[in-house]
């Protein structure tokens, strides 16, 4: 059909008229990669094979936590099971401090944790001192592990420390809590791009969805990409209480177009006694999340 010099016009004035409203964004369920951390984790990886089942959908990354100088970060018997998934660790120094960092004598225990990183061989990626901004944590910055400053020269020693040694394949997440609560803020502490490879963020709605997910990861986000201005950004963790808002407040969540720099989000399934964060606390939440994670077995 051949198109009259007017109606081209009228399509160029409409598509100008769209393009000045900004650019086109996509939904966290089409930009970003979805993983969790699952209740009753083991080595093995049986717990994330049977909620993959329910789901029927494949986690693209799990998570899970390891005590610093207790436990190994980058585990044979954990990393073995991972296959496809990204590995996303949290390393909790319970009974490690920063001045201890600073001083060498965590040295040899993170070389020998080098050393297996480079065994595995494929990317994995670890959020040290996570929620830092917080008062909460045995490394909470509110004056109970240092200052601000020790915080940035503890994490570049450990970033240096893991280069040096060629484990150029561990990736550093510089994660916060999404609000400060009683520590230091992120921009005191940040150590600079230089030593970060990823973003990232926890929050959740303690109300049982009352509090969207555009809420809870708001001041993260504001905070983080302030920080740096290309870096990707990744929750970390975030759940929703169970109640009956919870699966709107799931679909909410992958339907958000808000935060275009989010391309990874792992949801912290867990029955806490407290809440129950869990993706199957309900069968509601369990069809929320089988309708909108990407990912088939």
């Amino acid at each position: 059909m051949k198109t009259t010099r007017l109606e081209f016009l009228n399509a160029l004035v409409a598509t100008v008229a769209a393009l000045s409203k900004g650019p086109l964004r996509t939904t966290l369920k089409d930009q970003a990669m979805f993983g969790s951390y699952i209740s009753g984790f083991t080595p093995d990886f049986n717990a994330v094979k049977t909620m993959e089942g329910r789901l029927g959908k494949l986690l693209e990354i799990v998570s899970w936590f390891v005590s610093w100088g207790v436990e190994d970060i980058f585990s044979a018997g954990y990393l073995a099971s991972v296959g496809n998934r990204i590995p996303l660790i949290a390393v909790e120094p319970w009974s490690v401090s920063r001045a201890s960092v600073l001083n060498g004598s965590q040295d040899r225990w993170l070389r020998g944790q080098a050393e297996k990183a480079i065994t595995y061989g494929k990317a994995v990626y670890i959020r040290p001192w996570h929620e830092s901004n917080s008062d909460w944590y045995d490394w909470s910055l509110d004056g109970r592990d240092g200052t601000p400053t020790e915080a940035i020269n503890a994490w570049r020693h450990v970033v240096n420390l893991f280069r040096d040694a060629g484990a150029t394949n561990v990736k550093f997440v510089f994660c916060i809590n999404t609000h400060t609560v009683g520590g230091a803020a992120p921009s005191q502490y940040w150590p600079g791009s230089f030593y970060v490879d990823i973003l990232g963020v926890d929050g959740y709605s303690w109300d049982q969805g009352a509090t969207s997910f555009d809420e809870v990861m708001a001041d993260g986000y504001k905070t983080l990409t302030a920080l740096d201005s290309t870096l990707d950004v990744w929750v970390c963790e975030t759940g929703c209480g169970e109640g009956r808002r919870k699966a709107a407040w799931i679909n909410a969540m992958f339907a958000s177009a808000r935060f275009p720099r989010f391309k990874g989000l792992s949801y912290f399934s867990l029955n806490s006694g407290r809440q129950d964060w869990s993706i199957d606390s309900s069968a509601a939440s369990l069809a929320a999340f089988k309708a909108n994670v990407r990912t088939t077995l």
